[in-house]
Formats: C-alpha cells, sequence, structure tokens
C-alpha cells in the first residue's frame, strides 16, 4: 500500500492533465493522503507516460533494498508515498506528451 500526501502529489501531478484524478480514483482517501496498492500506481504510470520512465526504473533498482531494510528495521520505505511523488516527477522528466 502506498499513501501518497494530497500535496505532494498536486505538485508532482500538476503538469499532466488528468493524473490527479486518475490516482485519486485508483486509490481511497485518507486524511490528507491517498492510499493505493503498488499495482494500481503502476497501471496509472503506463497510461500516463510513454517511453523510458526513469522515476519507475529507479523503483524497481531500490525496492529490493527497502524492503530488505523495511525487514530489518520495521519500517514502511517499499510503500513510501514521497517516493512514489518523486517517481511521478522523474517519470515527467524522461516521458514524452502529445
Amino acid at each position: 500500500m502506498i499513501a501518497i500526501k494530497l500535496i505532494d502529489l498536486r505538485k508532482a501531478s500538476m503538469s499532466i492533465p488528468g493524473l490527479f484524478q486518475a490516482i485519486v480514483e485508483a486509490g481511497k482517501f485518507s486524511g490528507d493522503h491517498v492510499e493505493l496498492e503498488r499495482e494500481a500506481f503502476d497501471k496509472v504510470n503506463q497510461k500516463f507516460f510513454n517511453g523510458v520512465r526513469l522515476g519507475s526504473l529507479t523503483h524497481k533498482a531500490i525496492n529490493p533494498i527497502a524492503t530488505v531494510l523495511d525487514f530489518a528495521l520495521g519500517t514502511n520505505l517499499a510503500g513510501c508515498g514521497d517516493c512514489a511523488s518523486r517517481e511521478i516527477r522523474l517519470n515527467t522528466l524522461t516521458t514524452t506528451f502529445p
């Protein structure tokens, strides 16, 4: 489960029409966060970002390390909402929009 702060999601998705709404529809509100499963987040990324997605590639490289740290430290780095916002921003830098 990923919990993304709404304010961070707004900033990250500001330049992509419909992205904010798609993420909100894929998840559910929980206070000042929207929570969604990683699979739903990946589907939204695939829909809105074409070509090389630097943020998604970074996630795939770092996620195994975060998972080990979560197990060892009792944290939730693998489901980090800040990381998801950063993934969107990196994907925005490396995709082409019509």
